[in-house]
């Protein structure tokens, strides 16, 4: 019996598959294609769920999947910073991502969190995470993970590239402000060099915690 079974009956998992906080479920075939739980059905194999918590009723779904209030709590509180916290019925963490959706700054960086269990993954996201998507279209392909455990590998390694290729674009623009300085002299750039220190201290503000948390992950992952 899978972990979704063990907490829910059939009907009651339908029910949440129809409430708009629920985003997409995946069932892993162990081969590297993630298989929509409509399609597959409830089967004893990896299932990854991806939630809204922004939208209703996510708090009394994300319960009814059999996560505990107080994790509940944790997973849907507005202003979070990375962590990772580990429970006796899974480990919870929370990271946050460069923001790439359109109109958005990408130093306005996107929480993303994670309830991890041996047999199933539970992300919830607020704003649009294009991780978690970049990961759902390669179990789509064929070549994404088999397994919880490279699930999450994949997402932190997918959320880490996209917090270096941003800094590499800041220092390439860094580097451009310094050849426009050496021709043009100072005028117009000190605003320039003002808003890149100030999206340097916004990302900034989260690398260390999140650090943290991925090395406390790191050290818990032989239990997970």
């Amino acid at each position: 019996m899978n972990q979704l079974q063990e907490n829910l009956s059939v009907s009651e998992a339908r029910e949440i598959f129809q409430e708009s906080c629920y985003v997409f479920g995946l069932t892993l075939d162990g081969e590297g294609r993630g298989i929509d739980i409509h399609e597959s059905g409830i089967v004893d194999k990896p299932l990854w769920f991806h939630f809204d918590y922004s939208e209703p009723g996510s708090e009394e779904c994300l319960e009814a999947m059999g996560i505990a209030p107080e994790v509940v709590q944790s997973i849907v509180r507005q202003d979070t910073r990375p962590r990772t916290l580990v429970m006796k019925e899974g480990v919870l963490v929370i990271l946050r991502a460069i923001n790439v959706n359109p109109g958005d700054e990408p130093d306005d960086m996107v929480s993303v969190r994670l309830w991890i269990e041996p047999k199933r993954l539970i992300t919830v996201r607020q704003r649009r995470v294009f991780s978690a998507q970049n990961i759902r279209e390669s179990l789509a392909r064929g070549e994404g993970p088999r397994n919880i455990q490279e699930l999450v590998v994949g997402l932190v390694e997918v959320i880490a590239d996209g917090i270096g290729g941003y800094i590499d674009s800041m220092e390439e623009r860094m580097d451009l402000i310094e050849d426009a300085q050496e021709t043009n002299g100072l005028a117009g750039l000190r605003s320039r060099v003002s808003a890149l220190r100030r999206q340097a201290a916004t990302v900034r503000r989260y690398l260390a915690p999140q650090r943290d948390a991925l090395d406390n992950l790191y050290r818990q992952s032989k239990g997970i």
